[in-house]
């Protein structure tokens, strides 16, 4: 049995996965290169990432398991959750090697553990596509900031370049400290070091006061339920939302 290191990426992984399947083995262990503690004891083999290789791996996937059983390896690798690279590895080796169905399958803990974290990545990139809060910019961009549990900005930005065609928009995610760019055309995931220093537009401020004292007017006070509110918006999620004062954040 061998350990298997790759860069971190999904590409990464894909490619890692055609030459552990090229050589008929399963890893005993796979781990990101950055976060290999070491091991005296174990083999290692070291993957060079390669896009040619990986995009064979993903429509091998697409056309022999379905886009749906691949799309629910995706979201699971989203979510970076320690150890799901090897969850995600016998998920595959199952549907390629031994041929299960994984669409119905329900008795493989590999299986199982892909489905349910699969389905959490889903379910935040949905909330956040009526959660993400976008402010104007001075040169005019818009940009929302926000800290997901999950690795979901790619999973948004087609959705937001449908939704705001016309403009041109930076979707950062301050954990991670990546940037999602829209430039009216196309959209590219960077590191935000490469960001400029960011002014927001003068009206901004105002915006966010109308928006704030809107919010307040069509609350009904004898209806007021924090706790019931919390359930449909975490306070987790209050820090980059607009329409909740600093209390409310803080909770």
């Amino acid at each position: 049995m061998k350990t298997y290191l790759y860069d971190g990426s999904f590409t990464g992984f894909m490619t890692l996965i055609y030459w552990a399947f090229k050589d008929k083995l399963r890893p005993a262990k796979i781990f990101k290169k950055d976060d290999y503690p070491g091991d005296l004891f174990t083999e290692i083999v070291e993957i060079e990432t390669d896009g040619e290789l990986a995009d064979k791996v993903i429509k091998s996937a697409k056309d022999k398991l379905s886009a749906r059983v691949f799309r629910k390896a995706y979201y699971a690798f989203l979510s970076e959750l320690p150890g799901i690279e090897q969850a995600i590895f016998d998920y595959l080796y199952l549907g390629f090697a031994e041929r299960v169905n994984l669409k119905k399958n329900w008795t493989e803990s590999s299986v199982l553990e892909v489905k349910k974290i699969a389905r959490k990545v889903s379910r935040e990139r949905h909330r956040f596509k009526g959660l993400l809060r976008f402010r104007e910019l001075a040169d005019g961009i818009l940009y929302g900031p926000f800290k997901p549990d999950y690795n979901i900005s790619g999973l948004l930005a087609p959705h937001f370049a449908a939704r705001l065609a016309g403009e041109q928009w930076i979707i950062h995610d301050l954990g991670r400290k990546l940037a999602t760019i829209y430039n009216g055309k196309s959209w590219l995931e960077i590191s935000d070091d490469f960001l400029p220093e960011l002014e927001f537009s003068e009206e901004e401020s105002g915006y966010q006061e109308i928006w704030q004292e809107f919010f307040r007017s069509i609350a009904i006070d004898q209806r007021y339920n924090p706790d019931l509110q919390a359930n449909f918006i975490p306070y987790k999620y209050r820090d980059y939302l607009l329409e909740f004062d600093n209390q409310d954040r803080r909770q």
